[in-house]
């Protein structure tokens, strides 16, 4: 029959084949066939195999009249069920016992999902995964260490779970993604007290569960990374200085390097290439030996309100791994090699560099006296416009350094209100203040206005120290690119994008210093003076 033909018109040809009314039959090609729809419509083509459900009226009535004299017949009994954990095929997985460094179970609490994830978990396989309900996304992410696997919540039909029987505080969870248990996902070993946390957060329909906020007491386990294979007993103080995510070291070294490369290719001093490198490369040992100082310094201020942050409570002081005593001797550690860093410079740098401290130890009480702690960030993030150039040059000149400076601040004020965008519900509750609260709806407009001030800052800069066209191209139009950029995607309310483009200032970073060299490099005379600047003893 022509594919324009209704399926109502198909069902009539079907009971004149078969005998089966029109009124009794379903007809199922991907989903039921309606009435009014034509065949061409519901998809079917020539050769397709349509699927029918029907029953003849006779045989409905023989099977009613069956069913009337049929005996009664005892009902069977009940068999009681097995527990999951007891099931031979649960069984094995549990058999090879819980995972390394297994978050703790607590009976009686009821926590909201930890921001990373629930982790160290076995599969049905016995691999160990993480689960992370990506809400903004709605998404469920599986990950093993083989790959990710992403599941919409609306394709999750159930979810339920039960206590490991004599591990009662830790239970088997189930996700059924089809209509059957044959559809069943098992993982096993999550705490119990994720777990009504975990069936809200699928949007199932059920009763939602109290959730409390989590005791200052209890340890988080920070997110998965390459730290996790270092030996333990370090491993916190890796966590600690942030060694797993570098943006921050290289947001505290690029202004540095900037100051540096700009001193090297000054019009009033001539800078041998080795003397440039080498102050680069120690500068870059001492932004990684500060930036994890001045985390320190911060973790110690804010401990009490990290644990009421999601992104920050399983830091290690917050978390409860490092106690504040050992915190301040490893600090002590750390800034003693910054002092040894220091020490390699001239005297005037070394009595510049000492300033610097000001800002990084009072950084942290900003957030709790005014909504503008990125500015007393960005004088301490970028006080390597100063130092740098008092390093190679013995001391700044004003002229360049300043608008520099102010450049780096302005950045700053861009790139930290986008990273403070990710806690802004909980910096309200917890009390912390910064820029992303302060512009509220009018994030935008400031963070276009601070770019702006950037871009001329680097621009002021470059025409103070008569760079060329090359440092115009790459290092003032280039960051006004990046800028727009950034500002125009920016989706405030995704603190997924705003830790991607809180990140992608670094390749902004990266292309002011390429601008630099790489106008310096051809603006360099053919030879070097006999007895050029080098890097103090």
């Amino acid at each position: 029959m022509p594919l324009s033909s209704s399926v109502e018109q198909l069902k009539a040809r079907v009971e004149e084949l078969t005998g089966v009314h029109a009124n009794m039959q379903k007809l199922l090609y991907k989903g039921q066939l309606k009435n009014e729809s034509t065949l061409k419509q519901a998809g079917v083509l020539d050769g397709v195999k349509i699927l029918l459900m029907a029953s003849k009226v006779e045989d409905i009535v023989k099977l009613a009249a069956a069913a009337s004299t049929a005996p009664v017949i005892a009902a069977p009994m009940v068999v009681p069920k097995v527990p999951l954990s007891e099931r031979p095929e649960h069984r094995k997985i549990l058999d090879k016992g819980k995972p390394d460094d297994l978050e703790p179970g607590l009976f009686g609490r009821k926590l909201p999902l930890p921001a990373e994830g629930l982790r160290r978990m076995l599969t049905s396989r016995g691999d160990k995964c993480r689960l992370t309900f990506k809400l903004e996304l709605d998404e469920l992410h599986i990950n093993t260490n083989e790959r990710t696997q992403k599941v919409q919540m609306g394709a999750i039909k159930a979810v339920t779970s039960e206590p490991i029987k004599d591990h009662e505080e830790y239970h088997i969870l189930i996700l059924r993604l089809g209509p059957t248990e044959k559809s069943n996902v098992f993982f096993y070993w999550v705490p119990c007290q994720y777990v009504d946390s975990a069936k809200t957060n699928v949007r199932l329909e059920a009763t939602p569960t109290p959730i409390t906020e989590p005791e200052p007491s209890i340890p988080y386990l920070p997110p998965p990374s390459w730290i996790d294979d270092a030996p333990r007993s370090v491993q916190p103080y890796l966590h600690l200085v942030r060694l797993d995510k570098p943006a921050g070291t290289y947001l505290l070294f690029l202004p540095c390097g900037w100051s540096i490369a700009m001193a090297s290719c000054s019009p009033h001093a001539v800078v041998a290439p080795a003397t440039t490198f080498g102050y680069l490369a120690l500068f870059g040992v001492g932004a990684l030996v500060m930036r994890g100082a001045g985390c320190t310094i911060n973790d110690l201020w804010d401990r009490d309100l990290d644990k009421k942050v999601w992104r920050t409570r399983s830091r290690p002081l917050a978390a409860g791994t490092v106690t504040p005593v050992k915190a301040l001797a490893f600090l002590g550690a750390q800034l003693s090699v910054g002092l040894g860093v220091l020490m390699q410079l001239n005297w005037y740098s070394i009595l510049l560099g000492t300033a610097s401290l000001l800002p990084v130890i009072t950084y942290p009480l900003m957030k709790r006296i005014t909504y503008w702690p990125q500015v007393v960030l960005g004088t301490a993030f970028n006080y390597g416009t100063l130092l740098g150039w008092s390093a190679v040059l013995g001391a700044c000149n004003w002229q360049v350094c300043i608008p520099l400076y102010l450049a780096g601040i302005s950045w700053t004020l861009v790139y930290d209100t986008i990273y403070a965008l990710q806690d802004k519900s909980d910096d309200i509750k917890a009390g912390i203040k910064s820029t992303a609260l302060r512009f509220g709806d009018n994030l935008k407009p400031w963070l276009s206005l601070f770019a702006t001030t950037s871009v001329a800052g680097f621009a002021a800069a470059g025409y103070a120290n008569e760079q060329g066209a090359v440092f115009y191209a790459l290092s003032v139009a280039g960051p006004a690119a990046h800028f727009a950029w950034q500002i125009r995607t920016l989706a405030p309310h995704d603190p997924v994008d705003a830790a991607r483009k809180f990140r992608s200032n670094a390749g902004l970073g990266v292309l002011v210093l390429t601008g630099i060299l790489a106008d310096g490099a051809l603006s360099a005379p053919a030879e070097v003076e006999s007895n050029p600047i080098e890097l103090d003893a």
